[in-house]
């Protein structure tokens, strides 16, 4: 903005002849010249007639100039710390957009801020590979993912979004959608949810803009941010451009999700290799069948689900059967609370010919009778039931004589821990197994076998006790 047009024959060589005059000053003559400056105003000001119209113009003329020299020095000091920045800075353009890549989404924001050279090279697509949520769940709405989304274009890698809960998703304060994940949102604790309103929020999202790259005015960010809220986050995800190279995909506690819309979204992610939803809720067998057909390349499945479900037996997890076994680069599937029958999680472990690690934690129905029909069959080097509330204790003393007899020739870890114990033969809970420890560790000193149990409660306190029974040397 200039004010040399509004003064007659002013051209730009004196007005630049008048400021370089003004700090060409001494410095030992600031307090003269601050008294120059009421003096000359107050002349001014009297030479106005008492017209206060008049008055009050030159007061705002005052303040306009003064905002000006104030900005046009904010502007200078600000190309000067970014000149310093990127003579001083040790990497090169190209490996800062590498380590801001590695950031989370957070932290890449807040160095975004930090000079204009940062915002540079973290307006890079490379810098978007990988977006991550899950710590700012407070502060990113709808509008700030659609816009990493779009920064990130055919460079996004791997995308994180909801509130990580604690293990036993009992979170009781959970990032939840009143609505449709996958269709138009309002948006609940600033992720998601119902907006937030207040002029904090307001302003964190104004640096988020300017941290985004916006460069327009305040109202206008304001405005575009607005209407950027009201794109379908759907519209962005079913994008086959931005998704048809996404590696990672992990959804935590987003509920309840339109899984008609999710799995539109996935029938775009042909690359993609990992999959992870915490907080599962039916139906999900759809999900199964979509990632058979257009998720071929999928290596590890994680599916957490917090509400129990109908038992699911081989029949009813035909959708689950058919995509372990026509994944052929399968090697780790986590299915945490899932009512799964011994039968299914027995084919679990004989469908894939690459599946090395399964998870069945925490599974309510699960018995362990299916560890009997694994045996030389059995290619897994991981095999997790940790907190199986069914898991019986003989089945598990028959997988220690199925390892004796050199049995599970592939198996090097294998945790049964529970929390409240294993199933006896009289019924009971058992919290101190007789497993034969010392000859399982005298001949298969290869396998890492788990069990953490707790001691039955006292009327002072609960002993918990850690048995480590073989030790991989």
């Amino acid at each position: 903005m200039s004010l040399a047009p509004d003064v007659p024959g002013l051209s730009q060589s004196h007005a630049d002849s008048i400021i370089s005059s003004l700090l060409s000053f001494p410095e030992s003559s600031l307090i003269s010249i601050g008294s120059s400056f009421d003096r000359v105003l107050d002349k001014a000001l009297a030479s106005a007639s008492g017209d206060v119209s008049v008055q009050d113009c030159l007061v705002d003329r005052t303040l306009q100039l003064a905002s000006l020299l104030l900005d046009s020095t904010k502007r200078c000091f600000r190309k000067r710390a970014s000149a310093h920045n990127s003579n001083s800075w040790f990497l090169p353009p190209e490996l800062t957009v590498k380590v801001f890549s590695m950031l989370d989404t957070k932290s890449l924001m807040q160095a975004a801020v930090c000079c204009t050279m940062f915002n540079s090279c973290a307006m890079d697509r490379s810098s978007y590979a990988h977006i991550d949520l899950t710590s700012a769940t407070k502060q990113a709405d709808n509008g700030v993912v659609c816009t990493m989304i779009h920064r990130a274009g055919k460079e996004l890698r791997s995308l994180k979004l909801g509130r990580v809960a604690r293990s036993d998703g009992s979170d009781s304060t959970p990032s939840l959608v009143p609505g449709s994940f996958l269709s138009p949102l309002s948006y609940n604790h600033g992720f998601l949810g119902k907006e937030t309103r207040g002029r904090g929020r307001s302003q964190y999202n104004l640096i988020m803009a300017n941290a985004l790259g916006t460069k327009e005015s305040t109202r206008n960010q304001e405005s575009s941010l607005r209407a950027i809220k009201r794109v379908p986050l759907i519209n962005v995800l079913k994008s086959s451009i931005r998704l048809s190279r996404l590696r990672s995909l992990r959804l935590y506690n987003i509920r309840p999700m339109n899984y008609n819309s999710f799995t539109e979204v996935l029938s775009v992610c042909s690359n993609l290799a990992d999959l992870r939803i915490v907080g599962l809720n039916s139906p999900f067998m759809h999900l199964f069948t979509t990632l058979a057909r257009k998720c071929r390349l999928i290596e590890h499945l994680c599916l957490e689900t917090h509400h129990l479900l109908g038992t699911i037996d081989a029949k009813k997890g035909s959708p689950l059967v058919e995509f372990v076994t026509n994944s052929p680069n399968l090697t780790s599937l986590t299915l945490i609370s899932f009512r799964l029958t011994d039968e299914l999680a027995r084919i679990l472990a004989q469908s894939s010919r690459k599946l090395k690690n399964l998870n069945l934690s925490r599974s309510p129905t699960i018995k362990g009778r299916f560890l009997r029909d694994l045996g030389h069959s059995c290619k897994l080097k991981t095999l997790i039931l940790r907190n199986c509330p069914c898991l019986e204790a003989k089945e598990v003393l028959e997988l220690c004589n199925s390892l004796l007899k050199r049995n599970f020739k592939s198996i090097q870890h294998i945790d049964v821990s529970n929390n409240s114990g294993l199933i006896s033969d009289e019924g009971g809970r058992c919290f101190k197994p007789k497993f034969p420890l010392a000859k399982l560790k005298e001949e298969r000193s290869d396998i890492t076998f788990v069990a953490d149990f707790p001691l039955a409660r006292s009327c002072s306190s609960m002993t918990i006790i850690k048995v480590i029974i073989l030790e991989k040397v």
